[in-house]
């Protein structure tokens, strides 16, 4: 079970610093830096969140790792700082989304086939 969930998280996170690593042709630095096609946090909180949920269904587990999920998702699109300074986001909408779905994607596709 453990594996599981941590194969899921970290096949998760290697996946999105490798599409950021290819869509920046090659600079491997670029694969590490924070923002960025996709979003390789909401990746790993998803797949921790998915893995949970498929192991376990609706447990008390699974709404602590939702509930994480949400609340760290929702802090990278969040602009930050006070009004006079502006912080910028660290993600948009479709990072978070395309991160999203490669998390989903990972821990199904090892709960199934493994």
């Amino acid at each position: 079970m453990f594996e599981y969930i941590l194969g899921s998280i970290a096949i998760s996170w290697f996946i999105t610093v490798m599409i950021k690593i290819i869509l920046a042709k090659g600079y491997i630095s670029e694969g590490f830096k924070y923002g960025g096609m996709p979003s390789g946090h909401s990746a790993v909180v998803v797949a921790l969140a998915t893995a949970i949920y498929l192991l376990e269904g609706l447990s008390t587990t699974f709404t602590l790792s939702f509930i994480f999920a949400i609340v760290t998702i929702s802090d990278l699109m969040i602009i930050g700082g006070n009004p006079k300074k502006h912080t910028l986001r660290r993600h948009t909408f479709p990072q978070v989304i395309i991160g999203s779905f490669i998390g989903i994607g990972v821990a199904v596709l090892f709960r199934y086939l493994f």
